[in-house]
């Protein structure tokens, strides 16, 4: 008799966070691509460390939240999402019953337990002992023979499950990127101006108005300038900030990555 081995939940754990921190860093990676892509700053210039990668995932996350919250509200979505990936899902079904049946045919014939009270059978002994024994042979040289026939079809399936794997992987970088790209065209491209700065007084009035009504608030962009030894040294819309770093665009549409070590950054609600 086999004793169930506890589960080891701190090797799951790791597993888990080893799982998150991955996805973390392609959600990031994917959005400096998405800055790449509209401002055409290379992607590997606007974060040094793996660190900066999962500030970037930030941002692909608060544009992804709203996003599939207001999917899973919307049911036709999901039914053409189900549609579109249902030959996926069917392969994947069918894998999955054909690699079962697979099991139960080859599943060795089971010790009696010497505990148990033996149960009757209306059958010889011999002959079901044949039975057992004759089925399993069978199967097991049947398994044999066509694992070698489709031996060729194995390796070219081999390659497929490599090429979708990374596919999946590919994935999650594609999503960073279509967040990082609603993210610069909600927050810097589609701001007509800056963010006014307003004293505390007109901040709490306006929070409260906000609060009161029901009618959106309008969307400003975040403008900053960066000071050092009490001289400028650039300014522009903010497109986003890590913890060593933030990655301006000023009006002429040139992007530039700006370490903050040493510097001052004011808000400004011009350029």
């Amino acid at each position: 008799m086999t004793t169930r081995q506890p589960v080891n939940w701190v090797a799951l754990g790791a597993g888990l966070v080893s799982f998150g921190t991955v996805a973390l860093v392609l959600l990031g990676y994917g959005v400096s691509l998405a800055v790449e892509s509209t401002f055409a700053i290379p992607h590997a210039a606007v974060f040094e460390s793996t660190f900066e990668l999962m500030d970037l995932a930030s941002i692909a996350m608060l544009e992804m939240i709203p996003a599939l919250t207001q999917a899973l509200a919307d049911g036709s979505l999901i039914l053409r999402v189900y549609r579109s990936f249902a030959p996926l899902l069917g392969v994947i079904v069918g894998l999955l019953v054909l690699l079962g049946g697979i099991g139960w045919f080859c599943e060795p014939p089971r010790k009696p337990d010497p505990q148990a009270t033996p149960a009757r059978s209306t059958k010889p002994a011999s002959r079901l002992h044949w039975g057992l024994t004759a089925r399993h042979y069978l199967m097991r040289y049947a398994l044999l023979g066509l694992w070698v026939l489709l031996s060729p079809l194995l390796s070219l399936l081999g390659i497929l499950a490599t090429v979708l794997l990374a596919a999946v992987l590919a994935i999650v970088p594609v999503i960073g990127m279509s967040a990082g790209k609603a993210h610069i065209e909600k927050w810097v491209l589609g701001p007509a101006q800056c963010r006014p700065v307003q004293t505390l007084d007109a901040l709490r009035r306006s929070t409260r108005l906000a609060a009161d009504s029901s009618a959106s608030a309008p969307r400003y962009a975040d403008c900053v300038a960066l000071t050092k030894d009490a001289a400028r040294i650039a300014a522009g819309r903010v497109i986003f900030y890590t913890s060593k770093a933030v990655v301006l665009v000023d009006d002429t549409g040139r992007a530039k990555r700006v370490p903050t070590g040493d510097v001052v950054v004011e808000v400004i609600d011009a350029l």
